[in-house]
């Protein structure tokens, strides 16, 4: 194997007062079944509730499998990006995500995924649906709907970026398996960027892999989450990560040359639009659709609607 002490995936998961949801995340990882060893990085940001003990539980009941890390300091709110310190300490030559308020409902989805990425070396990342709990009312866990995304996939199939680029699809974290040389190519840049920038880096870089099964649950609604964090304070963090975005945007732009020029040219001009809508400048869907229209003609495409 390629990697240190033959581990084939590292799981990431990051968590923070995720009492109510990391045990499902935990239980999870370890029904995993597997032909090849793997490794579950779990770091808990200074969690105020009781999320920390139910991590040490499993801990004690797997310790060969989990590792983590209990932070008495919020690393979050002291712009460090736990994430990234989490995911820095992988040793496994793929990188499975899944936050703490998410988890996985396949018993084989490492073991799908990795083999559709071991026989394409080609491919940097692959992904698959996802079930979507929207909660009504976080205290009492009622689900008020239950979708899939993205809805208009059912089959299996290669991502493009123009897929990714103009956000027709909508796609999860906790779905993701990434080839962790990725990462290494773009060690250098300033930011790691948002899940959209990682998308992209990874078409730019070879090819992404949509599986069309139901392989995890996303629980939309969660307190605390990034989406609910984004409203609560008054766009700021949509603003911070916007502007991260189109600077790391610009950095695989410079990187590739006149390769890729387009797509991301594009990219980063929808990243704009999203900070002019969150700056309060009703010029996004315009925007966004005038850049999609480019694109479609740039790539010989007759439908332009």
């Amino acid at each position: 194997m390629e990697n240190n002490n033959g581990i084939m995936v590292s799981v990431v998961c990051n968590t923070y007062n995720h009492e109510k949801y990391i045990a499902n995340a935990l239980e999870g990882f370890v029904s995993q079944k597997t032909t090849f060893p793997f490794e579950i990085l779990v770091m808990d940001d200074a969690s105020t509730d009781g999320t920390a003990d139910i991590i040490r539980e499993y801990e004690k009941k797997y310790p060969d499998l989990i590792k983590p890390i209990y932070h008495t300091v919020n690393q979050y709110s002291r712009g460090l990006g736990p994430m990234k310190q989490n995911r820095e300490r992988a040793i496994g030559k793929y990188i499975a995500l899944c936050e703490g308020d998410d988890y996985w409902i396949d018993e084989y989805k490492l073991q799908k995924q990795v083999d559709y990425m071991e026989a394409h070396p080609e491919c940097m990342l692959s992904l698959h649906r996802v079930k979507v709990h929207k909660l009504i009312n976080e205290s009492c866990g009622k689900i008020c709907n239950v979708e899939c995304l993205p809805e208009s996939l059912k089959r299996n199939n290669l991502i493009s970026a123009y897929d990714i680029i103009t956000s027709k699809l909508h796609f999860q974290t906790s779905s993701f398996v990434i080839r962790t040389s990725l990462f290494k190519i773009y060690s250098s840049f300033s930011s790691s960027g948002s899940d959209y920038v990682l998308l992209i880096r990874s078409v730019m870089e070879g090819t992404v892999y949509f599986m069309a099964d139901i392989m995890s649950v996303y629980n939309k609604g969660v307190l605390g989450s990034w989406t609910l964090r984004a409203k609560d304070e008054n766009n700021s963090l949509s603003i911070k990560n916007a502007l991260r975005n189109i600077e790391i945007l610009r950095e695989i732009r410079s990187y590739y040359g006149s390769k890729n020029w387009l797509p991301l040219t594009i990219a980063i001009y929808k990243q704009k639009c999203r900070l002019s809508y969150a700056w309060g400048y009703p010029t996004k869907n315009l925007l966004i659709k005038l850049v999609c229209f480019l694109y479609k003609i740039a790539k010989g495409e007759r439908n332009y609607s």
